[in-house]
């Protein structure tokens, strides 16, 4: 990414320790750098990872830390203080690096690569990188023993740490505590680079002195004799309510300044990579005096994310999930193209090669899709195949075919040789369709009622408590929120679908004006609640997603 950025043209890299914004009523307008310098800018995007007033916790040790061996942030930190930004403490924490060459591999389980990596990019066909091995290996009650024995010394359980680290990465010390029943705990030994001797042992985070590191460590088959490179720690840095921005990642209080990473309450490098995508591309429409964009739970992770924590905020590191998105049938890796591609060229932010490879696949997809829906066939003609199907005299499409489960892309293609000509990824993907055809077509119902009706505003004259079909909860946080519209107020915490539907009968009861033409037979709650429903029961089944 270094050369990448090195070749780039009339791209300027500088090194410095940013200590201050240079702001000018109320909008910022370049930065200060720890030297006095100071670099004028339309925008600016803070992306200040865990260097924010950061401090790295090994035992009772504390060291004033970005990460290991590098100086924390403290100017901004001032700043953002100054101008009345909600800051907050947040957690994280990191496993011991250990040296591959002192790991006794052969003791160990490994786990090999995907015989078939799939990229994640859409213009990579074919990952051409060496494909490696992971080792397994697992905790054991020796090294609970000697965990359990030093707890005090984490600097976790000692008090030293106060900040909330994140939920579903917990440290080994927090697996020792909270799982006190297990007798074993796995540890993944990943390799750091194709090239790199460091093993990250993902598995043991731990804020444990380096002493007891090293003993619980040596404690592990295959770890007996390893070399420790790295000392694993935690660390707390200040982060900012991501509530105070708006959905565009534009600061409230200083405008034309993004934030962007951990400084809005998120963990995770995907995390960190959408909002900078985000930022950045609103940081460049905001310099050529463009308006901001956002996108929309309803076609992006990226929305479903940004919407969750500046309508919701966060107490904990935040992590993106798909049980996060109510249409998660719908935003999937393989139809990413299809979902964004009409955003990326109105923003002009995606090549002329990647254009007409799109087309080229679209076109493709398309006549899989007429194919599959023009051939038809009798469940006669599949009970001479010997498939066994409810023999009712129904002719079906070969969509309607690929459906039912226990008929599979060969079985289509002993009926119709033509269909042996689709591309594979062309396949997998009208597979995914017909499986899912149903619920996806009901879910972009639900999509088009939710767009349509999210928008209706709530009259500010509206006084809640005297909507009796709410809890005297709800009636407490839609008056402390006061959410501006439906949609706002869905994302209240504890608001029910039932909740809302007696929110919208009270508003086009008494407030006719306020109601548009939301549809009561057709209300976007009652479907999102029965989408939720039907989504809940098809992720018990195993999606091929």
């Amino acid at each position: 990414v270094q050369k990448l950025l090195g070749d780039y043209q009339h791209l300027d890299i500088k090194q410095g320790a940013v200590e201050n914004l240079h702001i000018n009523q109320h909008k910022v307008t370049g930065i200060i750098l720890q030297d006095g310098h100071i670099i004028h800018a339309d925008t600016v995007i803070l992306t200040t990872g865990t260097f924010l007033s950061g401090m790295i916790h090994i035992g009772t040790k504390q060291i004033p830390a970005g990460r290991i061996g590098e100086k924390a942030c403290y100017g901004l930190s001032k700043i953002l203080s100054d101008y009345q930004f909600p800051l907050g403490r947040l957690k994280t924490g990191t496993p011991p690096r250990l040296k591959a060459s002192s790991i006794n591999w052969q003791n160990l389980a490994m786990q090999d690569a995907d015989a078939e990596p799939v990229p994640f990019s859409f213009m990579t066909e074919k990952l051409p990188n060496k494909q490696i091995q992971c080792g397994i290996t697992y905790t054991n009650s020796q090294t609970h023993q000697i965990i359990r024995h030093n707890i005090g010394l984490s600097a976790i359980y000692s008090g030293q740490i106060s900040a909330t680290g994140p939920r579903y990465c917990p440290s080994i010390e927090d697996k020792i505590v909270r799982f006190a029943d297990r007798e074993q705990h796995q540890i993944f030994l990943e390799p750091e680079g194709l090239t790199s001797d460091l093993i990250y042992p993902n598995g043991i985070s731990t804020a444990l002195p380096e002493d007891v590191q090293t003993a619980y460590i040596h404690s592990i088959a295959g770890l007996e004799n390893c070399e420790i490179a790295q000392y694993g720690y935690a660390i707390e840095y200040d982060y900012v309510d991501p509530r105070a921005l708006h959905p565009s990642l534009e600061t409230q209080a200083i405008g034309n300044l993004f934030l962007a990473g951990q400084i809005n309450g998120t963990t995770g490098y995907e995390e960190a990579a959408a909002q900078g995508l985000l930022a950045g591309i609103n940081a460049a429409r905001t310099a050529k005096g463009l308006s901001s964009v956002t996108l929309s739970r309803t076609n992006s992770y990226i929305g479903v994310m940004i919407d969750d924590l500046t309508q919701h905020g966060t107490q904990e590191p935040y992590r993106m999930f798909t049980s996060r998105a109510e249409y998660r049938l719908w935003l999937r890796a393989d139809n990413a193209e299809e979902r964004l591609h009409d955003f990326g060229v109105e923003m002009n932010i995606i090549s002329a090669q990647r254009i007409e490879k799109y087309q080229d696949f679209y076109q493709q997809l398309s006549k899989g899709r007429d194919a599959l829906n023009s051939l038809t066939a009798s469940p006669s003609t599949m009970q001479k195949l010997n498939i066994h199907v409810t023999q009712d005299g129904k002719k079906r499409t070969a969509m309607e075919w690929l459906h039912q489960s226990q008929i599979s892309w060969q079985i289509l293609t002993e009926l119709w040789q033509e269909l042996e000509a689709i591309p594979f990824n062309i396949r997998k993907r009208l597979e995914i369709d017909a499986l899912y055809g149903g619920y996806l077509k009901k879910q972009a119902g639900d999509i088009a009622i939710y767009e349509r009706d999210k928008n209706i505003t709530i009259p500010k004259s509206l006084i809640y408590t005297e909507i009796s079909g709410l809890s005297n909860e709800l009636q407490q946080k839609l008056t402390h929120t006061q959410p501006a519209s439906l949609a706002d107020a869905s994302k209240i915490s504890g608001i029910t679908p039932v909740a809302l539907l007696t929110l919208l009968y009270y508003i086009k009861k008494h407030h006719k004006n306020n109601a548009g033409k939301a549809s009561l037979k057709q209300s976007p709650l009652k479907a999102t609640a029965k989408s939720h429903n039907m989504i809940d029961n098809v992720s018990r089944e195993t999606l091929p997603l």
